[in-house]
């Protein structure tokens, strides 16, 4: 089990996403807003929900859930996030624990986002696509698979930038 992403550019609807949740992938996808995280995603409406249509579409795999974790611990270090305690201490293979990281902070909306599913909007995807070009340098000098992932991510975001979204999935 792990975290897959796809970004996608002009979403329009196409029709309402009835119960039986049958579809035209990957014609037609439907997109799934977190209401967990308000703000993320308000340009697509949780319901009546519906499926949309696109132009582009970027899928990568994020990692497991706690390789995901562990580069988002990275990206928050990166950003000036100060965590409050490492959950390594009690268990190998757990992240650091951030209290809710400074809104003015780069990347926040991505930091504090659920690491299973969900779906980050337009217009925080413009932001975090502009995080992202401006922090490249720092992370690159991370290098490694940190460097690897932080590239998929800025590129689904630029994407996303385009009247998309990108979906945790």
């Amino acid at each position: 089990m792990g975290l897959d992403i796809t970004a996608y550019s002009q979403l329009k609807p196409l029709r309402d996403y009835d119960k039986s949740g049958e579809y035209d992938y990957p014609r037609e996808v439907p997109i799934w807003v977190n209401t967990d995280f308000p703000g993320r995603c308000d340009e697509f409406p949780d319901e009546p929900r519906k499926l949309y249509g696109f132009a582009e579409r970027l899928d990568f795999r994020a990692g497991s859930y706690g390789g995901y974790n562990a580069w988002r611990d990275k990206l928050a270090k990166l950003a000036g996030a100060k965590p409050i305690k490492d959950a390594k201490e009690e268990h190998p293979y757990a992240h650091a624990v951030f209290a809710d990281p400074d809104p003015k902070l780069p990347f926040v909306e991505l930091i504090n986002f659920a690491d299973n599913e969900g779906t980050i909007g337009t217009a925080v995807s413009r932001k975090l696509a502009a995080d992202f070009a401006m922090n490249r340098d720092k992370a690159e000098a991370i290098g490694d698979w940190f460097w690897d992932r932080y590239q998929d991510w800025q590129k689904a975001f630029e994407i996303a930038s385009d009247d998309g979204a990108v979906t945790f999935h």
